[in-house]
């Protein structure tokens, strides 16, 4: 599964992404994958299982970046790059969803997640870390991860909105 994101084979079905596809990455096993400028914004991109990276070699902008699912612990990690967002929601009853962003090992390969922190109805508002299930989220090596609330009824990050359990966010 390594490979580009306009590699027409990987997606089921074949073709590129387009600006309302959600890109669902929920195959066993830890793999990378790089975003070019060739790849269009998307709807949503979802962590549902499995361990993806995801490398933002051109700036990614999506509706919602999702990580959790109804079991299992989906692990995603977001090597470099940045990706803009509305809004960015963690946890899925059941599961333990994990989000790290980091560094590609390089000066100046730093993952950055921008978040408008939008709300949605479908979320009750705002980022969620812990929207319901387990949920933990790293920022390390100098990545970032930013909200900047344009909404009167959002909230610019929720820990624990439903969760069933413990929430962590980890600062490093």
């Amino acid at each position: 599964m390594n490979g580009s994101a306009d590699e027409v084979v990987k997606w089921n079905p074949d073709g590129l992404p387009t600006a309302v596809d959600y890109l669902l990455f929920n195959v066993a096993g830890a793999y990378t994958v790089t975003f070019p400028a060739t790849v269009a914004n998307s709807a949503e991109i979802a962590c549902g299982g499995g361990s993806p990276t995801w490398s933002m070699a051109s700036p990614h902008t999506t509706n919602l970046l999702f990580v959790g699912a109804n079991s299992g612990q989906p692990t995603a990690t977001m090597l470099q790059g940045t990706l803009n967002t509305n809004f960015l929601v963690l946890g899925g009853a059941g599961s333990f969803s994990h989000l790290t962003l980091t560094n590609g090992g390089q000066f100046g390969t730093t993952a950055v997640i921008h978040s408008k922190s939008l709300y949605d109805i479908s979320t009750g508002g705002g980022d969620q870390i812990g929207r319901d299930g387990l949920s933990e989220m790293t920022v390390n090596g100098g990545a970032q991860y930013y909200c900047d609330r344009v909404e009167a009824n959002s909230q610019s990050l929720v820990m624990g909105g439903l969760a069933s359990g413990t929430t962590t966010l980890w600062i490093a």
